[in-house]
């Protein structure tokens, strides 16, 4: 994907100004429930770690399965 960077660590200060300028966060932080929507940014939570919590209109809930990611 042109424009785009896969990283699996940040120091905390870097973290939300990288996502101020983002398009859209995919994982299964906690951060993508409670700060990225914050910022008005969607998120793609993978799997069901975040299961039972509290989830804005901009989260997508998406299964683990390969499979899935990819289409």
């Amino acid at each position: 994907m042109t424009g785009s960077r896969f990283i699996t660590s940040v120091k905390p200060e870097e973290y939300l100004a990288l996502n101020k300028y983002s398009k859209g966060l995919i994982g299964n932080s906690s951060s993508g429930l409670i700060e990225i929507p914050s910022l008005h940014i969607p998120t793609i939570n993978i799997g069901d770690r975040q299961k039972g919590r509290v989830k804005g209109k901009s989260i997508i809930d998406c299964m683990c399965k390969m499979i899935l990611l990819v289409l």
